[in-house]
C-alpha cells in the first residue's frame, strides 16, 4: 500500500504545474518571440551579406554560343561562334559612406537582440503575473469556501436556538443574511476563479477551460531592500530599453555624418578586372583592368537645398532622440523608485496581515464561546466573522502580492525573469 501511494504521489507532483515550466511553455509559443526571432535573424544576414560586399569584389561570368543561325546551319558549338566574359569589380573608397552604412548594420543587429530580450521579458513578466493570479483565486476560494462553511453551521446553532426559545427571530434572520452573503462571496470567487483560468490557459493559446494543477510558489519572505540610488544605478545600467536608445542614437550620428559627407563632393575610387572568353572555345583573348577615380558634386540649386535639407533632418532627429533618451532615463528612474516604495508598503502590509488573522481568529473563538453562553450578540458574531475572513483575505493576497512586488522591482531593476537564452 505504501509502494502504490507512493507512485500515485508521484504521478500527482510530476503532474503540477511549476512557474518554472508555465514561463517556459509561454515563451515556447510566444508568436512575439516568434516574429522577433525571424528579425534578429533577417538583421544578422543583413550584417552579414553588406559585410561581403564591403570587403569582397563583385564578380560575374557571362558565356554564349550561337548553337544555330543564318550563317551557322548546323546545330553544334563552334568556337568561332562563342564568347565568354570574366568581370571583377571593386569600390575602394566612396567618401568613407560603406563604413558607416556597415557599422549601422551591425547596430541594428544589436537592436534586434535587444528586442528579443525585451520581448522575452515582457512575455514573462505577464505569465509570472497570470500564475500568482491564479494561485490567489484558487487560495481565495478555499477561504471563502471555509468561511461559508462557517456561517452554514453558525446559523444552523442560531436556527436550534431560536427553536428553543433561547435567540430571537431577529438573531436568526440577521444568521441568515450573513449566510446569503457568503454564499454569494463564495459565487463571486468561483467566477473569479474561472476567469483566472481561461487566461491561464489562453496565454498559451490552450482550451481556456482545460483544469490544470499549480504548484504554489516559495519564497524568501525576508527581502533586502536595496537602497533607491544603488536600484537606479542597477536600472540604467541593465535596462536594454536604454541600451536600444543609445545604439539608435549612434546610428542617428552616423546618419548626420553622411549627411555632412553630402556637403561635399562625392568621390570614388574603383578597381575593375575583365577577360574575355575564359572557359570558351575562342582562342582569342583579351583582358582589361582598371583603376578610375571620380568626382561627382552637383551645382544646382534643387541638390543644394536637398543636401542642406538631409543635414537639418539628420541633426533634429539627432536631438529628439538625445530629448528621448533623457525622458526614458527619467522615466526608469521613477519607475524603480515607485516599485521599492510599493515593495516597502507590500512587506508592512503582509506583517500586519499575519498578526490580524491571529488576533482575528483568537477573537472569533473568544465570540462564538460568548455567544453560545448567550453573552455576545448575533451583530458581535457577525462583526467577528467578516474579520476573520478579512484577515484571510489579506494575508492571502498580500502574501502574492509580496511575490509580484518582487518581480516588479527585478522588471524595473533590468533583471532577467526567465531562465535560460
Amino acid at each position: 500500500m505504501n509502494l502504490i501511494f507512493l507512485f500515485l504521489t508521484a504521478v500527482n507532483l510530476s503532474s503540477e504545474i511549476t512557474i518554472e515550466n508555465y514561463l517556459r511553455r509561454n515563451l515556447e509559443v510566444s508568436h512575439e518571440i516568434k516574429k522577433q526571432e525571424e528579425e534578429l535573424e533577417y538583421s544578422k544576414r543583413s550584417y552579414i551579406y553588406q559585410l561581403y560586399d564591403m570587403y569582397l569584389p563583385q564578380i560575374s561570368y557571362n558565356f554564349s554560343t550561337d548553337l544555330y543561325s543564318d550563317y551557322k546551319k548546323n546545330l553544334s558549338f563552334e568556337k568561332d561562334y562563342s564568347s565568354s566574359y570574366l568581370s571583377v569589380s571593386k569600390n575602394i573608397f566612396n567618401n568613407f559612406k560603406d563604413d558607416l552604412n556597415l557599422k549601422n548594420s551591425f547596430i541594428n543587429f544589436e537592436i534586434s537582440s535587444n528586442n528579443l530580450w525585451l520581448a522575452k521579458q515582457e512575455i514573462s513578466y505577464n505569465a509570472i503575473n497570470t500564475y500568482i493570479n491564479y494561485l490567489k483565486a484558487i487560495k481565495l476560494l478555499e477561504v471563502s469556501k471555509l468561511n461559508k462553511k462557517s456561517y452554514e453551521e453558525q446559523y444552523e446553532k442560531t436556527k436550534s436556538y431560536y427553536n428553543e426559545g433561547l435567540r430571537s427571530y431577529s438573531d436568526l434572520l440577521k444568521s441568515e443574511l450573513n449566510l446569503k452573503t457568503a454564499e454569494l462571496y463564495y459565487l463571486s470567487q468561483q467566477n473569479y476563479l474561472k476567469n483566472s483560468l481561461m487566461n491561464f490557459n489562453s496565454l498559451y493559446y490552450e482550451d481556456p477551460l482545460k483544469e490544470e494543477t499549480l504548484s504554489d510558489i516559495v519564497f524568501d519572505e525576508n527581502i533586502k531592500i536595496p537602497g533607491e540610488t544603488e536600484a537606479v544605478e542597477k536600472a540604467l545600467k541593465n535596462r536594454k530599453e536604454i541600451d536600444t536608445l543609445k545604439k539608435n542614437l549612434k546610428i542617428k550620428e552616423n546618419e548626420f555624418k553622411k549627411s555632412k559627407i553630402n556637403l561635399y563632393p562625392e568621390l570614388k575610387l574603383d578597381f575593375s578586372y575583365s577577360r574575355q572568353n575564359i572557359l570558351s572555345l575562342s582562342n582569342k583573348k583579351d583582358t582589361n583592368y582598371s583603376l578610375s577615380f571620380s568626382m561627382f558634386y552637383p551645382f544646382g540649386p534643387s541638390e543644394l537645398v536637398d543636401k542642406s535639407a538631409q543635414k537639418y533632418r539628420a541633426e533634429s532627429e539627432l536631438e529628439q532622440l538625445k530629448r528621448k533618451l533623457n525622458e526614458t532615463e527619467i522615466s526608469i528612474k521613477k519607475e524603480v523608485i515607485a516599485a521599492l516604495l510599493s515593495l516597502s508598503y507590500v512587506i508592512k502590509r503582509y506583517e500586519v496581515a499575519k498578526i490580524k488573522i491571529k488576533i482575528s481568529r483568537d477573537n472569533l473563538d473568544i465570540i462564538k464561546q460568548k455567544y453560545a453562553e448567550g453573552k455576545a450578540s448575533v451583530i458581535d458574531l457577525i462583526d467577528a466573522q467578516k474579520d476573520e475572513l478579512d484577515a484571510n483575505t489579506e494575508v492571502a493576497e498580500s502574501y502574492y502580492e509580496l511575490y509580484l512586488s518582487i518581480i516588479s522591482l527585478k522588471k524595473a531593476m533590468g533583471e532577467k525573469l526567465w531562465n535560460g537564452e
